[in-house]
């Protein structure tokens, strides 16, 4: 990554420093070069090396064969190589191209022209910082908080970088230095969309082909150590799933539940969208014959009250008797 960056920047600046080679100038500032091999990309790329990892160490003792790939130098041959020098040459002439046509004959809010040397150097510098960061973004597997500061910090103090030398220190200050000419180029021209246009642009043709292209791979030809780096996520999701089924509660079933439950189901008259029984309840339409069978039961009752004596009278009485008393009670009851 390191190599693409530094081979990248190289190839940057050999065609554009054709136009401003009569005035022996560089396109970018020297300040800017300087810390671009010391802080915007030599920081992330050591952060990188010393703590990304593909798998964890368990993995790595349990699986020697990751070990093959390096000792067979799969990962650096002349054919990656080959292919970073053509990466690196495109990457450079979309860098410079893009922008370019982007600023060609443009006009700044305030009327002044936008296609001067100062805004298509500052413009160039802000796309390939943005490029190579997120390059490197991609290539990392493992995030630590070192990576995160790294990175992102890396394209924070360039934009701070830039902001002091081009708006916080005095024109004074800058007089004797390459910078001058480019004093008040950052706000600008960030103010306008030409800048964006580019920084975009750039981001979506150098970027997008890299993550389309680890993806199809992933897909399609997974390596040793991806399978590996799958396997531990689905596992970490089983494990995760079990202790969580592992430490609910057996659902026990309370009197209190069931007092709720049962409150619950009463309640739930209350919310009922239609009539329901209570004018039937109140007004004594759904028991209308209660006063009826309550007297049929009254005078069932009595009927058997009074067939009690006659059993026992009829086993000691005359048979002419007890049928005269039957007849009575018969004709009653009609």
């Amino acid at each position: 990554m390191f190599m693409h960056g530094t081979r990248t920047v190289r190839l940057l600046i050999a065609p554009t420093n054709a136009p401003a080679s009569k005035e022996s100038n560089t396109v970018f500032d020297a300040v800017f070069i300087a810390c671009y091999n010391m802080f915007f990309t030599a920081l992330p790329v050591l952060a990188m090396g010393s703590l990304d990892q593909d798998i964890d160490d368990h993995y790595s003792l349990q699986y020697p064969k990751l070990y093959l790939p390096g000792q067979f130098n799969l990962f650096f041959n002349m054919r990656i190589f080959t292919y970073s020098v053509l990466h690196g040459m495109f990457s450079s002439l979309v860098i410079f191209f893009i922008p370019y046509g982007a600023l060609l004959n443009g006009v700044a809010y305030n009327g002044k022209d936008l296609d001067d040397y100062s805004t298509l150097a500052f413009t160039t510098f802000t796309a390939l910082i943005v490029v190579v960061t997120g390059q490197i973004a991609f290539d990392t597997a493992y995030w630590t908080a070192i990576n995160h500061f790294v990175i992102w910090g890396s394209l924070i103090f360039y934009l701070l970088l830039a902001f002091l030398i081009y708006e916080g220190l005095p024109a004074s200050a800058l007089a004797r230095t390459s910078s001058n000419v480019s004093y008040g180029v950052a706000f600008k021209t960030m103010a306008t969309p030409q800048f964006w246009f580019s920084i975009l642009m750039v981001s979506v043709i150098l970027l997008l082909p890299v993550m389309l292209n680890r993806f199809f791979w992933l897909d399609t030809h997974p390596s040793f150590a991806d399978r590996l780096r799958v396997r531990k996520k689905l596992d970490k999701r089983v494990t995760t799933q079990r202790d969580k089924e592992e430490k609910k509660p057996p659902f026990t079933r309370s009197a209190a539940t069931r007092r709720s439950v049962r409150g619950s189901l009463r309640s739930g008259y209350a919310f009922s969208h239609s009539q329901g029984f209570g004018d039937l309840i109140l007004k004594g339409k759904l028991f209308k014959n209660v006063e009826q069978m309550r007297s049929k039961n009254e005078r069932q009752s009595s009927i058997r009250n009074r067939l009690s004596p006659l059993n026992e009278t009829s086993m000691v009485t005359p048979m002419s008797n007890s049928n005269t008393e039957i007849m009575f009670l018969a004709q009653n009851i009609n």
